[in-house]
């Protein structure tokens, strides 16, 4: 399930939704480590445009009675960069520290909340973009 939201109206950013969507990322690796979980993952620009500026979390749902709800402790991944070009390919990393879920039966650490924000093209109001998706998660 992805969701995209775009924040302004301008008529080249609605045009550039499809292109937005080309903006991807899927985990790479996951283990688990004795003082938590370590996730690696590809930010992937597959897109025509230039992601100048982002920032992606990673959080865990809340369970509820009635399914899940979003989770406002949120991890950013590390080693991210500036610039990110059409078809480049960054590495970002994350940790869970063990005491973020274990032994909280409200915590699914099996699938994980993935959140990007950023701009395209140039820091600008009306080039900023927000993904988001929940990804299942396997533990090497």
């Amino acid at each position: 399930m992805s969701i995209l939201i775009l924040a302004g109206c301008k008529r080249d950013i609605v045009a550039n939704q499809i292109e937005i969507d080309q903006i991807k990322i899927e985990i790479v690796k996951s283990s688990i480590t004795p003082d938590g979980k370590l996730y690696t993952f590809k930010l992937i620009n597959e897109s025509k445009l230039t992601i100048i500026q982002n920032n992606v979390y990673l959080s865990y749902p809340i369970k509820t009675a009635s399914g899940t709800k979003v989770n406002g402790f949120k991890i950013e991944l590390q080693n991210n960069k500036l610039n990110v070009v059409p078809n480049e390919v960054v590495l970002l990393t994350a940790f869970a520290p063990k005491e973020m879920y274990e032994g909280n039966k409200h915590i699914n650490s099996d699938h994980l909340y993935i959140e990007m924000n950023g701009y395209i093209n140039e820091v600008k109001e009306g080039l900023q973009f927000s993904k988001s998706e929940s990804i299942s998660v396997k533990l090497d």
